[in-house]
């Protein structure tokens, strides 16, 4: 990836003469083209190109702190830093070199290239040998890193190698899971498939049929099991007699699956139920009306008999047998009170005619008394006699 070596060089001025050769990270090819952008203390300063050797160099002046980017449309871009502060003035004297041979990966779908966004490598001034080396602690901590993706890029190329082969697997996949209707393994085989040909049109439209079936799938799914728990609710305020309730969740399963033949079965069901039930409560309403009424017209005919108010009594005992002719007490009362009526009839005749005898005995007396005041006695033993 880096060639991590600092030769020094017989530079023509007092400055970090840096230079080098970029290749292909898997054939080695050397890369002409490559832009290297050059920062210098975070704003840009330069950008040179390799040649068709794939070899390029740069001065880097003293005092700053570098950043070389290397990239080219079709690569991955790397990184390094450089910094050339912090170095003596004698030491500047006839200034520094640094080959930096550097590898760049071709760009490849399905490879996380993101730690190459870090620096691969860090140089600044080292005392002790006088010359602007590598920061070998930083290089360590990314090793493992650079060294996962360097198998994940090679598995990838390795994978690359049997793309077609791997492709049409996974299309066949998808075709069969299309016919199980299993769209979910579709969608998946379909997707990665892509991963490795991003631009096939035909496993894009095949894709795009798979997410869209999926999807009605799912809701179809949804539909289903909304259904149920709407039917399950629904038949168990059925069972409850909870009719009005039960109705509201037979319509909402409806509106759900409006194919569906049993709850507009169960709907027309509670229809009758509840034209029932409206007619009963209202013959119930009527039966209770008519039972106050009748049990009125009773009560008023027993205080009226039993108060020997004969007459009131007939017309009340009348009036419950008419409410229910079913019903033999009024009409056993009937028979009663026509006895106590007849009764009754018979004692005052009696009385009237007791009355009338007290009246003519009383009335004989006191003429006969009357005729024998005066001494007519003929007249008195008439009336004496007669009473």
């Amino acid at each position: 990836m880096l060639v991590l070596a600092v030769l020094p060089v017989s530079a023509q001025v007092d400055n970090v003469y840096v230079y080098g050769t970029v290749k292909d990270h898997s054939t080695a090819k050397k890369l002409d083209g490559v832009v290297i952008t050059v920062f210098k203390n975070g704003a840009k300063l330069t950008e040179v190109v390799t040649n068709a050797s794939g070899k390029y160099e740069v001065n880097l002046d003293y005092g700053a702190d570098y950043k070389l980017v290397y990239g080219r449309s079709d690569l991955v871009n790397k990184n390094i830093t450089i910094d050339t502060r912090n170095i003596p003035e004698e030491e500047r004297l006839g200034g520094h070199g640094m080959n930096i041979e550097m590898t760049l990966f071709s760009q490849l779908p399905g490879v996380d290239f993101s730690i190459l966004d870090n620096p691969i490598g860090k140089a600044k001034y080292d005392g002790a040998t006088g010359e602007v080396t590598w920061d070998l602690e930083y290089t360590n901590q990314i090793r493992n890193e650079i060294a996962r993706l360097m198998k994940a890029y090679e598995d990838r190329k390795k994978r690359e190698a049997n793309l077609e082969e791997d492709f049409a697997k996974l299309m066949q996949a998808g075709d069969e899971a299309m016919g199980k209707a299993d769209f979910q393994k579709a969608v998946a085989s379909f997707t990665e498939a892509l991963t490795l040909k991003p631009d096939e049109p035909v496993a894009k439209a095949k894709l795009s049929d798979a997410q869209m079936r999926l999807t009605a799938q799912e809701e179809e799914t949804r539909k289903e099991e909304q259904y149920a728990a709407l039917i399950k609710d629904a038949d168990g305020l059925f069972n409850k007699k909870e009719y009005e309730t039960a109705k509201g969740k037979y319509e909402e399963a409806s509106k759900v699956k409006p194919g569906e033949a049993y709850p507009k079965q169960r709907i027309a069901e509670i229809g009758t139920i509840l034209k029932d039930l409206e007619r009963l409560a209202e013959e119930e309403r009527k039966a209770r009306e008519l039972q106050e009424k009748y049990d009125a017209a009773i009560k008023a005919a027993d205080d009226a008999f039993k108060a020997e108010n004969y007459e009131q009594a007939r017309t009340k005992y009348t009036e419950a047998s008419g409410l229910k002719p079913e019903e033999k007490y009024p009409k056993d009362q009937l028979a009663a009170v026509a006895a106590a009526m007849e009764e009754q009839a018979r004692k005052a005749e009696e009385e009237r005619l007791a009355r009338e005898l007290q009246e003519n005995y009383d009335a004989a007396i006191k003429a006969a008394d009357a005729a024998f005041t005066a001494k007519n006695y003929e007249q008195a033993q008439t009336k004496y006699t007669e009473a």
